[in-house]
C-alpha cells in the first residue's frame, strides 16, 4: 500500500455505501456500493458502484478505491 492508500474498514465497501470520487468525468461525483464481487475464500477484490446522476455501474477495485488522491468515503 503506499502513501496515497488506506485501508478500507469493510463497512465502506457495503451495499449502500456512498462514495465521492474528486476526479468526476461525466459529470459523476457521487455513487453508492451497487454490488461486491467476492470469492468465497478470500477478501473482497472488486466493488460495483453506481453513479447517482446517471445509474450507469462501474466495476473498481479496492485498492483503486483506496487511493486518497482519487476517493473519499462519504459524499463530499
Amino acid at each position: 500500500m503506499n502513501s496515497k492508500s488506506k485501508a478500507l474498514d469493510r463497512s465502506a465497501l457495503q451495499r449502500g455505501a456512498k462514495w465521492t470520487t474528486l476526479q468526476p468525468e461525466r459529470r459523476e461525483k457521487h455513487f453508492v456500493v451497487h454490488s461486491r464481487v467476492e470469492r468465497a475464500d478470500g477478501p473482497i477484490e472488486t466493488v460495483r458502484l453506481e453513479a447517482l446522476l446517471t445509474k450507469a455501474v462501474y466495476e473498481i477495485t479496492v485498492s483503486e478505491l483506496s487511493d486518497v488522491a482519487h476517493w473519499r468515503s462519504g459524499w463530499h
